[in-house]
Order: structure tokens, then sequence, then C-alpha cells
């Protein structure tokens, strides 16, 4: 994620493009899956 994100933003205000929506996406895929390792971590040794 190397693109900067200051240049889309100014010129659509209140409107996402296509590119801002597969960011956001990624990034909260990205939360969901370690979230989920941690669960399972959890799991396997038990709640400490």
């Amino acid at each position: 994620m190397a693109e900067t994100q200051s240049t889309t933003q100014q010129e659509t205000k209140g409107k996402l493009t296509p590119e801002q929506v597969r960011q956001v996406a990624e990034a909260v895929l990205a939360l969901w899956r370690r979230d989920l390792a941690v669960e399972r971590e959890r799991q396997r040794y038990g709640q400490r």
C-alpha cells in the first residue's frame, strides 16, 4: 500500500472511488483475519 490517498480525496467529496473502496475492504479483511487468528490461538491454548 504505497499509493498516496491524498490525491483522490480532494476532488471526490462525499463519494468513494472504487480504489478507496478496495483499500478499505483490504484493511477490514486484514483486521478480520488477524482477529480470527488470535481467536484460534486462544481456543488452542485455552482461555487465560
